[in-house]
Parts: structure tokens; C-alpha cells; sequence
């Protein structure tokens, strides 16, 4: 018998641990809405579970696992965080106060077990998302010494008796420890041949005796003799399952998706069920990525209508090694159950490439093949068969069909889950999965096409309509589910269009709405019971719910036109009143982020000023902090507004970089024929200009002076300055952001106190992590004084002793004298398509040339339009540079050349920034080049000095190839803290 107890969290728990039959502990936590951080929380019970209490006051990030071994000491790991990197802390008063690790880092632990009794300051194991496993003590983290895991998910790790334990996880992967957790190696005795298809998430240990589930939760696999011998009993239910516990050799219980608790009397041989919400989902969506799932039809259908519905996605993209995030795979699961869904699930087989790379069907099924010995459409049809047959749902959507082209993925997907649905309901295919798995073969009555856009379909949902039992519109639950997968305000279509594909009801009763034709009673196998409106005035959240929608839909509008909203500054108040606190700071953030787009970025600070002082609680206002202080001390930023008054430009005159056109005969340098000599000039002057016409004729730059308008660099320091004393004492975890701790120490050099700065460094460099950050802040600390040893990658710019000829050629005499350095794969898969890149300067311009040689199967093609300000680059082999002067890591000059010699530009998010600067291509058969020069005054008040240093990020994209970087880790888009060091010579 099961009672439901009450609990003043409502957040995700993920333990649950009594000592006896009255006190307990639960812990878990939730993600914020777009910064993505995590908090934890932790509940403690003296009565049973009767009541519970939230113990205050906590900053802890999201917590996985805890154990206590009596009412003060317990153990407890999870997510880390910029205040607590390591993720791993213990209390000795009961869980009131918790001491972190002092030494070492994580992307997040996913499992973990510690030491008992009197060995409780031997610590435990932690064993994390990105297949990292350590021994935690009380002082530090050290790595296991075991072999490389790959990339599957770590799902739960058992320490038992005095050095053994096991650890399971994705792809049948079961390994066990005779060390207390350094070394882990595959059990004596391999499982059964069935278990190859299973992925494990759960383990339980009693003596010799091991159990061990997982997905599907069909069979629970069982050793009586530490992994000698295995035996494979059934479950006779499909539903994945989570967590098992014995309490000796025969009394367990394991519990599952969808509220299933189960338990057994005799050593798990047979299993009876004790309590279920659910037996299969009525929807099952099956999505190639995260971005794709349509949360407005779960919303309706799972939220409103009480469907259960559960999600699969295929692809994984590898865990950002600089990232103290919460997983993209969690995020998504916490954004369907924000809308109403049960579970979300991330298949481990099939990476991603970032879109920029992977833009092809070609591109996505080599990188599935190289992680699968070529055998990537056969497993994910395989295991997508499986998923339905696990889940056994009436209904599937997925992804439309791209037959030309535009969406390579989404045109994958949809074919081999036509063709996964199709295999399910046949009991001749995939048999091993009826005979060995225990699973049945499952007909889907319908499967829809998600249609993109705002396209008609033969179902359509409105995500503005008003759902009743939510008590919100669609649109407002799935941009609530939005704010946990994406970092931007995301706005709904207008339409949603559901195509119906394929229809195994009759008369067409299946065409009027998803589940329509199919009875599924409230309270029954597929279907929760329907809840009663949320209370409150409905009239009135209706009415908030239209407003809502209309305005974002008018900022949507912005991006079409800007200078819509340039008199909107002024009705913010009228834009919000009636929102509710959530509802005006979204419609604020959203504004401010338009309005730094559009370059007009004082109006965003005023925006993310209101917001913050009105709305400080709210999710984004967090955000707004650290934009305001990174704006306010950003020299690029500060640069940027100050000339747009700065200079009116003319054409170029014969002081641009043009020396050598004159050879040694009196004659003028013959032009390369495969080279385009242009200027980029200003959006009113965007037509393409020959630099050798420019100084042939001799016409002038007009540099006019004007008062610049704003506040100077000092005064914005001392602006960023005064907001982050507020931030100390408001948000302290928003102070201990390492991006945040940077712009601060900007802010502090630019307005003359170099030793504030240094204390700030210092700190971080003293946490003594191997991260990004931590390079950041040792790197600040060498500048000031030197060693040997370089904390980041140098880059040395030399004093050029002649200007270069922009032919394209990079054959004149500066680029023999100054030192080239090397672009590289984070794959180690570039030795046939290296690339260079060199650098040097004078008192007027910043040089940058790159040579670049032509992967095979890489499609090259020319473009003899006149060039323009920010050009579409996405389809072509480019070079991306990142200037960032005062070395902050969160704002700099963005320039991009393609092989074309077409550009593209932005500062800290504007896009409208449009420099006049200079850039030449050629190339031929082999290799690509390009020469650029940059007038430094469009960067910096002063020509650098020598021994000056700027931070630098240089990537170079090839769509359908590769990436390459100067620094690593690299990513796209780029991350600052990974920059190197551009040293002035």
C-alpha cells in the first residue's frame, strides 16, 4: 500500500534516504530559465514523511545523490557551479550547512555512492555526465585510473562491502570495482546476450547478489555470485525502470517511469505491481533534437488534455568541457514535464555536429557511421523499433519531410521513423526484441509531420487558444519549457500544422485532432485524470494571456523592422501592466535583446535596468545583471557608441595599405586575376570599391570630430562598479560567475584600480581548477608577471616594416618577418586541410592573413556581386576573428572572411556594427587566402603599444568538413574564455 505525501518542493527530487522509520532526507533541484544554472534543494523529515521541511538558505547547485550515515554526517553530489565547481559536498549538522571539495571540477555527476560508518572520511565515488569518474575525499577530487568510458550516460554506481561496487549506465554498459572505485573493469562474466539492448539506468548490490534495469524495464538481470553467473528474469511490463533496492537476497522493490513501484519476494524471479500511474503513453514524439520538439501539441495534448506523452531524441551533442550548465538531455526532460509531459529520453549513439558543421545528409550520417562502424541507420531504426515497443503509444509525430534539401536532419528522421513504426507492428522484425526482451510487437494508429513555419496542416493547433485546465495559453506553457532548453526568448508560430502521415483508422475519424478516434478514458492506461481549472480570476489571465501574445508577436515584428520600436521605450509601462511578474520581465528581456541587436544597445541597458529594479526575482533578471556590468565595462561596447558620431568616411585615399603597388621598374604591380581587391565600406557606401581604382584616384578621408555621446570609459567602469556591489550582496551566485568576476575586474582596471582587479584574479586562479577560467585568470596573473611557463596559447602580432599590397598573394615582405600560427581540429581530423594564420600591425591598421588549404569534398564557388556589410557566410569555408582589447571574455569585435572574400561583422550581439575596413582573396585549385586590414580606429581609442595584449579567438568552419581553432576547447558558437593572447610585438 502506497499513500502520497506532501511535499513543500516543486522541484524535481532525485534521492530519497531514511535512516529509520521517522527521519529522512530528499534532495534534488531544478534549472533556471535561460541562464541554465542550477540550484539545489534539500528537505528533511522527523515524523515519517508526514511533514517536510526545505532546509533554508542553501546555495547548493542541483543535487543527484545523497547519503546520510546518521542524523549529522551525510555525503551529497550533483551539478557544480561557479560558486561549488567540484559538485560534491558533505554536512555534519544534519544538512544545514554543506562543506564543498575544495579541490576539482565537474560537468555535472550523475552518480555517486560513499563510504559508511566509521569509514565516512574515506569519502566515496562520483561518476559523471561526461563518462568522468573520481574518488572524492574530504579535501579534493581525483580521477579514477580506469579506461576512457566514451559517451555514454553514467546512470548509477553502487560502492559495497569494504572496496567492491558496480557502475551502469547507456548502452549495456556494466563494469564493477575491486579497488574501492580507482579501476573499473566488465564483470567476470559477460551478461546475457539480451542485455546488449538495454540501457541501464538503475543497480542494486545485497552480498554477492547483483540486480541491474533499465530501458526498457522488461528483464532485470541478476548475479547471485558477484558476476560468475547471470540469470535474466522478466518484469512482464515494457516501462522503463529507475532505481532498485533490496533489503536482503530475496525482498526488493524497483520503480519506473510513469509511477511505477513493483517489488518482488524472491529475488526478483517474479515481480508484482504495487502502483502505477500509467501503463504506456497515448503520444510518443521522436524528434532529431531538442529545438524541434513542438512543446505547444504537448502542452495541449499531455498539459490540458492529460495524455501522457513522453519524447525520444536522437541525437547528442558532446557536453561543452567549459560548461557549468545543466545537460542539454535534462533541460529537455525538465521542459516537457514543464508542459505536461512525462519523460524525455536522449539515445547516446548518434552524435551531432553543431549546425554550422553538419549541413548535410551526407555530413550527419558520417558522423553517426564513424561512431558506429557504419552502421548508424540500422541501429537507430533498430532502437527507435524499440522505443515503440517500450512506450507502445497511439500516436507519434516527428518531423516533416525536406525532399530539396533544407533540412537534412529533419528529412532523415522522418524517414526512419516511417520506417521504425512500421517494423514495430510487425512481429517478424527485430524478433529478438518479442523473444529475449519480452517486449510486443505495437501498431501506431496514427503518425503526424510537424510542419515548420506557420504551414497548414491536416491537424493545426493555435498555440494562442486558452487551455483551460492550465489555466494559460500554449504559448505561454511551451516558451516556460523554451526557457530551459535556449538562452533567447523564443516566440511561438502562429499556426502549428500537424501532417497527417499515415492513419490506420477508419472513415477518417483519425483527421479531426491527434487523438481523435481513439478512446482513451481519464484515469485509464494512457491518460491521467483531468484536473479542475487553476483558481484565481480566469477572465482576467485569459485576458493577460492575448496581451501577452500580441506583444510578443509585435516584437517578433522587430526583427523585420526595427524602427518599430524605437518609440516603445517609452510605453513599457502600458506593455506590461496586467502580466504578472514573469509575463513584463519576459516582454522586457525580449525588447532589451531586439534593441542590442538592432544596435541601439542604451536602450537595451535601460530595459535590463527596469527590469531588474521591477522585476528582480525573475528568472532573467540574472541576466540583465551580468549583460548591464559586461556592457557597462566592455571597451568594445563603450567604443562602439561612442563613434557612432566619431567619423564621417569618404572613400580611401592612398595612405591605406598599399604599399609595394609600385615595383622597382616605376610600374604599377600587376593585379592577380583570382583576387578581389574591395572595401567594405558603410551600409550608404556598400557598393564594392577596387582598392587600386581608390588610390589611383586619390580621393580623401574627411575625419570630422565630434562630441561623443554617452558617458566615457571611466564613467561607465564606475557605472558596471556600482551595480556589481548590489550584485555582491543580492545575488551571490550570480558574483561568483567567473564571466561576471571578469567584467568586474575590466570595469576596476578601466577606472584606475589595478588592484582590485588583481584580487579578483587572483581568487579565481587560487581555486586551482584545470578550466577555461581558471587559464583566464592565472593568464591575467602571468602578464604581471611573466614565467616561462604560458597559462594560454600566444599569438605574437609584429610590428610591420611595411604595409602589405591586399592582392590576396600573401607574398610580400611582412608576412615573411612575422610568425604563423596553426589552426587545429578538436577532432585531430584536419591533416589534410591545415590552415595558417598571421598577424602584424602598424600606427593605423591591424593585418590578418590566413592561408587555408581545400578539404576534398568540400564545394568552393565564386561570387562576383558587389560586397556588403554582414554577407550570409553559413554555406562557405570562413575564418572568424575575435578581438577582445580589454580581455573581459564576453565582448569583442567579431570579423568573419569566407573564401569568397565576403565579410560579415558584430560587437557584443550588434550586429549593425559595420566597420570600414579592407579585405583581398585568391587562391587557386589547392588553398584559399585572404588578406585583411583593419583601421584601428575603428577598434580602439589608441594604436596599441608594443607589449600590449589583446585576447584572441580565431575558428575557422568548414559546412559539411570540419572546425578548426586556434585555442581549445573550441565551439561554435565560440566561448570567450577560450580564447589566447594576442601579444603586441
Amino acid at each position: 500500500n502506497w499513500q502520497t505525501q506532501r511535499s513543500p518542493a516543486t522541484c524535481r527530487l532525485e534521492t530519497v534516504q531514511f535512516l529509520d522509520a521517522e527521519n529522512g532526507w530528499a534532495v534534488g533541484g531544478w534549472t533556471h530559465p535561460y541562464t541554465h544554472q542550477t540550484s539545489g534543494i534539500v528537505l528533511r523529515t522527523r515524523d515519517g514523511g508526514k511533514n517536510w521541511q526545505i532546509i533554508p538558505d542553501l546555495t547548493l547547485p542541483a543535487l543527484k545523490v545523497a547519503r546520510f550515515f546518521d542524523h549529522k554526517r551525510g555525503w551529497a553530489a550533483g551539478d557544480g557551479s561557479s560558486l561549488y565547481p567540484g559538485g560534491v559536498f558533505r554536512t555534519e549538522d544534519g544538512g544545514r550547512t554543506w562543506i564543498p571539495i575544495a579541490k576539482g571540477r565537474t560537468l555535472g555527476w550523475t552518480a555517486a555512492d560513499f563510504r559508511n560508518g566509521d569509514r565516512y572520511e574515506r569519502g566515496g565515488v562520483v561518476a559523471g555526465r561526461g563518462g568522468e569518474v573520481a574518488i572524492a575525499s574530504m579535501v579534493e577530487l581525483k580521477p579514477a585510473r580506469t579506461n576512457d568510458l566514451g559517451t555514454r550516460y553514467l546512470r548509477r554506481l553502487v560502492l559495497a562491502g569494504e572496496s567492491g561496487g558496480w557502475l551502469v549506465g547507456d548502452g549495456a554498459l556494466a563494469l564493477t570495482t575491486k579497488d574501492g572505485g580507482f579501476t573499473w573493469s566488465t564483470p567476470p562474466s559477460p551478461l546475457p546476450e539480451a542485455a546488449r539492448d538495454f540501457d541501464f539506468r538503475a543497480v542494486a548490490v545485497h552480498g554477492d547478489h547483483c540486480w541491474i534495469a533499465g530501458n526498457p524495464g522488461s528483464c532485470i538481470f541478476h548475479s547471485h555470485d558477484g558476476g560468475q553467473t547471470w540469470q535474466t528474469y522478466r518484469t512482464e511490463q515494457s516501462l522503463p525502470l529507475r532505481s532498485l533496492t533490496f533489503l536482503d537476497e530475496n525482498r526488493g522493490w524497483a520503480v519506473g517511469s510513469l509511477g511505477t513501484i513493483l517489488a518482488t519476494r524472491d529475488g526478483g524471479r517474479t515481480w508484482r505491481e504495487q502502483h502505477r500511474g500509467g501503463t504506456r503513453v497515448a503520444v510518443l514524439g521522436i524528434f532529431s533534437e531538442p529545438g524541434r520538439v513542438p512543446l505547444e501539441a504537448f502542452a495541449q495534448q499531455s498539459g490540458n488534455e492529460a495524455y501522457l506523452g513522453a519524447v525520444e531524441i536522437i541525437c547528442r551533442f558532446d557536453e561543452d568541457a567549459t560548461s557549468r550548465e545543466a545537460s542539454l538531455p535534462e533541460r529537455t526532460h525538465e521542459a516537457l514535464l514543464a508542459v505536461g509531459g512525462s519523460q524525455v529520453d536522449t539515445a547516446w549513439r548518434f552524435p551531432l555536429r553543431p549546425a554550422e558543421i553538419a549541413r548535410s545528409s551526407q555530413a550527419i550520417l558520417k558522423s553517426w557511421n564513424d561512431a558506429n562502424d557504419g552502421k548508424s541507420a540500422e541501429l537507430l531504426e533498430e532502437h527507435l523499433v524499440r522505443r515503440i515497443r517500450t512506450w507502445r503509444p497511439e500516436v507519434i509525430l516527428t518531423e516533416d519531410l525536406s525532399p530539396r534539401g533544407e533540412n537534412p536532419l529533419a528529412h532523415l528522421t522522418n524517414q526512419i521513423v516511417l520506417a521504425a513504426t512500421e517494423k514495430a507492428a510487425d512481429s517478424t522484425a527485430y524478433s529478438d526484441q518479442l523473444t529475449q526482451l519480452g517486449l510486443e510487437a505495437w501498431r501506431v494508429k496514427k503518425v503526424f509531420a510537424v510542419q515548420d513555419g506557420d504551414k497548414q496542416g491536416t491537424v493545426n493547433i493555435t498555440p494562442g487558444q486558452w487551455a483551460p485546465r492550465i489555466g494559460r495559453s500554449l504559448t505561454e506553457s511551451a516558451e516556460q519549457g523554451r526557457s530551459l532548453m535556449g538562452k533567447e526568448i523564443q516566440t511561438s508560430p502562429r499556426n502549428i500544422g500537424l501532417s497527417l502521415l499515415v492513419d490506420h483508422l477508419p472513415q477518417q475519424t483519425g483527421r479531426r485532432d491527434v487523438l481523435s478516434g481513439i478512446a482513451l478514458l481519464p484515469g485509464g492506461e494512457a491518460r491521467r485524470e483531468l484536473c479542475d481549472p487553476p483558481g484565481g480570476d480566469l477572465n482576467m489571465l485569459f485576458k493577460a494571456a492575448e496581451k501577452r501574445n500580441n506583444v510578443m508577436q509585435l516584437i517578433a515584428r522587430l526583427d523585420e523592422d526595427s524602427s518599430q520600436g524605437a518609440s516603445w521605450l517609452g510605453q513599457v509601462d502600458d506593455l506590461t501592466k496586467g502580466l504578472g511578474d514573469r509575463g513584463a520581465g519576459e516582454i522586457l528581456y525580449q525588447l532589451a535583446t531586439r534593441y542590442q541587436a538592432a544596435g541601439k544597445s542604451e536602450y537595451a541597458a535601460q530595459l535590463h535596468n527596469v527590469l531588474l529594479s521591477k522585476h528582480p526575482q525573475h528568472p532573467l533578471a540574472d541576466a540583465s545583471a551580468l549583460w548591464l556590468v559586461q556592457y557597462y565595462a566592455s571597451s568594445e561596447a563603450g567604443w562602439r557608441q561612442r563613434g557612432a558620431t566619431r567619423f564621417s568616411v569618404g572613400l580611401a585615399t592612398a595612405e591605406l595599405p598599399l604599399e609595394g603597388k609600385q615595383q622597382a621598374s616605376g610600374g604599377r604591380k600587376p593585379l592577380d586575376t583570382s583576387a578581389r581587391n574591395k572595401a567594405i565600406f558603410p551600409e550608404d557606401q556598400s557598393e564594392a570599391i577596387d582598392v587600386e581604382d581608390v588610390n589611383a584616384r586619390g580621393q580623401g578621408v574627411e575625419s570630422v570630430k565630434t562630441a561623443a555621446p554617452g558617458m566615457n570609459s571611466e564613467e561607465r567602469a564606475g557605472q558596471a562598479i556600482a551595480l556589481a556591489k548590489t550584485i555582491e550582496k543580492t545575488r551571490p551566485r550570480l558574483y561568483s560567475d567567473p564571466a561576471f568576476r571578469f567584467a568586474l575586474a575590466t570595469a576596476h582596471r578601466q577606472h584606475g584600480q589595478p588592484r582590485n582587479a588583481e584580487k579578483l584574479m587572483t581568487a579565481l586562479a587560487a581555486a586551482g581548477l584545470d578550466d577555461a577560467w581558471t587559464a583566464c585568470a592565472t593568464a591575467e596573473q602571468w602578464l604581471a608577471h611573466p614565467t616561462p611557463a604560458n597559462p594560454k596559447k600566444l599569438l605574437p602580432c609584429l610590428t610591420a616594416g611595411s604595409r602589405p599590397q591586399l592582392d590576396g598573394k600573401l607574398n610580400d615582405p611582412v608576412w615573411r618577418q612575422v610568425k604563423s600560427v596553426s589552426l587545429q581540429s578538436p577532432r585531430k581530423d584536419d591533416a589534410d586541410w591545415p590552415a595558417v594564420v598571421v598577424t602584424a600591425f602598424d600606427k593605423e591598421f591591424l593585418y590578418i592573413g590566413a592561408s587555408c588549404r581545400k578539404p576534398k569534398g568540400a564545394v568552393y564557388t565564386a561570387d562576383a556581386l558587389p560586397r556588403k556589410h554582414d554577407a550570409d557566410l553559413a554555406a562557405h569555408d570562413r575564418v572568424e576573428i575575435c578581438l577582445d582589447i580589454d580581455r573581459d571574455y564576453g565582448s569583442y569585435w567579431k570579423l568573419a572572411v569566407d573564401s569568397r572574400g565576403c565579410a560579415a561583422e558584430s560587437c557584443f550581439g550588434d550586429a549593425t556594427w559595420n566597420p570600414t575596413w579592407y579585405v583581398a582573396s585568391g587562391g587557386d585549385n589547392q588553398f584559399w587566402t585572404f588578406e585583411a586590414a583593419i583601421p584601428l580606429a575603428e577598434l580602439i581609442p589608441k594604436a596599441p603599444r608594443v607589449s600590449d595584449v589583446w585576447s584572441i579567438g580565431i575558428q575557422r568552419i568548414i559546412p559539411n568538413i570540419g572546425q578548426q581553432s586556434f585555442t581549445q576547447p573550441a565551439s561554435i558558437p565560440e566561448r570567450g574564455e577560450a580564447f589566447g593572447l594576442m601579444v603586441f610585438e
